[in-house]
């Protein structure tokens, strides 16, 4: 062999193997044959293999004849073996199988783990011409099982820094294998179980921390394609390289991090779930809101990863229509705080998602499923950033439509009887006494929808009209 084409194949297999390795100066490099025996066979069958004196045992030969595979990828250019990657990404996905000599979880084991499985997928993505992936976070990537990968790396970043311990593996990682399996399904488990830890991040007090993850989450539920994140087949290799590039982000340090790419605006979802989500959003964002202060340029809010809306998510994802009244309770007090512009738009997206309801969907009362993540976490990123919404997919809809709307309501409870005069301007303004005559029942204001607005005021709604007739108001949203 010329020794040309034997320095440029080693050459090539160090740079189709690239991938930043775990340590304590962690550096982009290629893993070492020992690195890789371990990812595939496993620590101690590597080391029965290298004491063993005479040969002879089983894990001494499996590791002989990995090797010499190996040798022939390096000088012969040969492809990488599937099974050696297939292999390495299952071990992976299995982080509590990771212990020391004491049987406590290894965490770096796994790690290394990790990063070496990364390196193979790297190479066998190369020679399947599919293209090179990089241990770089790459924000543009569509990819649903790389998209996937980035939401459970997340949600192990988000429990780590509430527990402030990595001596126990987090529920991420203890869901594992089961979000690899069926990743719709599983991440709606997951987030259920990362509640706790927002609250913990939001009491923590540095600085909007649950909040700001709570955007990332939403920002890459923003990037799946709708019938990509429906999906429910099994994840492949991407979802590996999309973890691992995430929480190498997340580690880094802020000016380390990449910008975030534009998206389009935000427009009404069409599912019921996607729908019932936006409603969670939108009283999450206003509460937030409504008790958020500025200190030195920064604006912190004293119910980060603490508002109704979250604390009352489990209930919600369970019976959503029946929750949905006790958290549209709760929220008339941050209304009040917010003012009347505040207050007026809330009432008009409410009312949008309302009018996007099918009147059989609305009375369900059935369990929410992963779509509702989606709704939620995309709506509540969109409410954030700066024209985040399409103005005219949420625009209020004509009067006419909206005052031969019927209110939607449980079956065996009475109509409620439409008042004299346009009374209600707010939509958390609606009469507790109303609800105790009508038990269950809920619906849209057709006055809210259309022209609930206090004359005093010019036409705006006005929180003290509603408020001083709320004794009189027959609807509520």
């Amino acid at each position: 062999m010329p020794g040309n084409m034997y320095v440029s194949r080693l050459n090539a297999w160090a740079e189709d193997c690239l991938w930043e390795m775990p340590g304590a100066n962690k550096k982009i490099r290629t893993p070492t044959w020992i690195e890789i025996c371990s990812a595939v066979m496993g620590r101690d069958a590597v080391n029965i293999a290298r004491s063993d004196r005479s040969g002879d045992k089983n894990a001494t030969k499996l590791m002989r004849g990995m090797q010499l595979r190996l040798l022939g990828c390096v000088v012969d250019g040969a492809p990488l073996p599937l099974d050696m990657v297939e292999q390495a990404f299952a071990r992976a996905v299995r982080p509590l199988s990771f212990t020391d000599s004491k049987g406590a979880w290894n965490g770096f084991a796994w790690a290394e783990c990790v990063a070496v499985a990364c390196a193979l997928i790297r190479k066998e993505s190369i020679q399947s011409g599919r293209g090179a992936v990089s241990s770089e976070l790459d924000k543009t990537c569509t990819d649903r099982d790389y998209l996937f990968g980035r939401l459970l790396a997340v949600s192990h970043k988000i429990e780590f820094d509430a527990a402030e311990s990595g001596k126990f593996p987090t529920n991420a990682l203890r869901l594992m294998q089961s979000f690899v399996q069926s990743p719709r399904e599983t991440w709606l488990h997951l987030y259920c179980k990362l509640l706790p830890y927002l609250k913990q991040l939001g009491q923590s007090g540095r600085g909007n921390r649950a909040a700001w993850y709570l955007t990332l989450l939403g920002e890459i539920e923003r990037s799946f394609a709708p019938e990509e994140r429906a999906d429910s087949r099994p994840l492949s290799y991407m979802f590996l390289a999309g973890f691992s590039a995430q929480l190498s982000e997340l580690y880094a340090k802020a000016e380390q991090r990449k910008p975030s790419p534009p998206f389009e605006p935000y427009s009404p979802p069409s599912g019921r779930d996607e729908l019932f989500g936006c409603l969670l959003a939108v009283a999450d964002i206003c509460e937030w809101d409504a008790m958020a202060e500025e200190h030195n340029g920064i604006r912190t809010s004293q119910r980060d990863g603490r508002t109704n809306a979250m604390l009352l998510t489990n209930a919600y994802v369970i019976k959503p229509s029946f929750t949905w009244m006790h958290i549209h309770d709760k929220l008339i007090p941050y209304l009040e705080k917010s003012g009347v512009s505040t207050a007026a738009y809330i009432q008009r997206i409410i009312s949008r998602i309302e009018s996007s309801f099918a009147a059989e969907e609305r009375l369900k009362d059935a369990r929410l499923g992963s779509g509702f993540l989606n709704g939620y976490l995309s709506m509540r990123h969109a409410m954030t950033a700066k024209g985040g919404l399409k103005q005219d997919a949420w625009a209020a809809q004509p009067a006419s439509s909206l005052a031969t709307h019927q209110p939607l309501r449980y079956a065996g409870a009475a109509a409620p009887r439409k008042p004299a005069a346009p009374r209600c301007g707010l939509p958390a303004h609606r009469s507790y006494h109303w609800r105790r005559q009508q038990p269950g029942a809920f619906g849209l204001c057709p006055y809210l929808l259309s022209a609930g607005s206090d004359r005093r005021t010019g036409g705006v709604p006005s929180a003290s009209n509603c408020l001083a007739d709320r004794r009189r108001c027959r609807y509520l949203s």
